[in-house]
Order: C-alpha cells, then structure tokens, then sequence
C-alpha cells in the first residue's frame, strides 16, 4: 500500500481504521493523516498508541 503514494502527497485518510496501523505507517511518510472509524473504542486506544493523526469517530457514508 505505501508503494503505492502518489511522490509529493502531503495528506491521507483512511477509511475504516481499525486499530490505526495503517495510519500509523502512512504518519511515517505523509504529513497530515486523518483516520475515521465507527468504533469510538478502537479509536481511543489507537489514539493512545498513535500520535500525530487526527481520529474521526464517524461513518464515513454520511
């Protein structure tokens, strides 16, 4: 997945987070990543084990 960031990307959003790994490993090569999950739980801990990512607890169809 991280072959495939456009050079010169500068923010990202993953959609269905989870736990927040992915969002992690983008932190790690784009600067701005916002993370949106439905689950407030998962992403409080995620919060808590993350840093530098904006956590979005919503559905993203809406």
């Amino acid at each position: 997945m991280l072959a495939a960031i456009p050079s010169g990307a500068r923010s990202a959003l993953d959609v269905g987070s989870g736990d927040g790994m992915l969002a992690a490993e983008l932190r790690d090569v784009i600067s701005e990543v916002v993370a949106i999950d439905l689950d407030g739980d998962v992403l409080r801990r995620a919060a808590v084990e993350h840093s530098g990512i904006v956590w979005v607890r919503d559905d993203v169809m809406t």
